[in-house]
């Protein structure tokens, strides 16, 4: 059985959509600890969120259902980047 972060290497260079407004952003990189993403129509400056929160996250998903952007900034108050985060998360499950 693959893991999370197997699915998650899938999605290098691809483009993905936020949830609720359908931002478009793009995977530029996958590391051991984190994935890499640049909103398209944003600065270019690159975000990237924690591997241990995106597993975590889809952990929370499957035994959810769903997983909203409002729900990732529950477990994460300091999270900036939590409709992109959600997006992966959900990509991950649907694929799964």
């Amino acid at each position: 059985m693959q893991s999370s972060w197997d699915f998650v290497n899938q999605l290098e260079g691809k483009i993905l959509y936020t949830l609720s407004q359908r931002k478009q952003f793009r995977i530029v990189s996958v590391l051991e600890d984190r994935i890499v993403f640049i909103p398209i129509a944003g600065s270019g400056t690159p975000r990237w969120s924690w591997r241990k929160d995106i597993e975590y996250l889809v952990t929370l998903r499957i035994r959810k259902g769903e997983l909203t952007p409002s729900q990732v900034v529950v477990e994460f108050p300091k999270e900036y980047n939590s409709s992109y985060m959600a997006a992966i998360v959900d990509e991950i499950v649907r694929n799964r």
